[in-house]
């Protein structure tokens, strides 16, 4: 994905009425590592409060799972960004109570950088803090996203 791809990806997602999740799944061993990994990425941010409806969610010590996983959930129109085509996944592989999003994605790379490009865990986005985060020289592609 190239930069102007990825700014015009980063503008379609804060639009609030995308109702952009990000959420993360992991073991208990892995929380101190997801929670440097966090601060790191948000500019010295504590995690959010984990809670059975995420946006953490803690798995077993015997589940089959590796790492930290993360999930993105949104609501897209049919002016999606081909650049998030391409990362997309069946609508069959979201949580159960998640029917009102119609797009996921568990693409750890592209959900690492959003953190890093002003995305929050969770599902309330601040698009005046990931706008601080666009370069000058992607705003225009920012903008465009956002009005897809």
């Amino acid at each position: 994905m190239t930069q102007k791809e990825f700014y015009t990806c980063v503008g379609y997602l804060a639009n609030p009425v995308r109702k952009t999740l990000i959420e993360a799944e992991l073991k208990d061993k892995d929380m101190v590592r997801l929670a440097g990994l966090y601060s790191s990425w948000t500019g010295g941010l504590s995690l959010p409060n984990t809670t059975s409806s995420g946006p953490i969610f803690i798995l077993k010590p015997n589940a089959d799972k590796w790492g930290i996983e993360w999930r993105m959930y949104l609501l897209s129109n049919t002016n999606l960004p081909p650049a998030l085509l391409s990362i997309r996944e069946a609508a069959s592989m979201r949580r159960p109570g998640y029917a009102s999003y119609n797009y996921r994605t568990s693409h750890g790379d592209e959900i690492n950088q959003l953190l890093q490009t002003g995305f929050l865990l969770g599902g309330s986005q601040n698009i005046t803090r990931i706008q601080s985060y666009v370069p000058a020289t992607f705003l225009t592609d920012f903008n465009t996203g956002f009005s897809l």
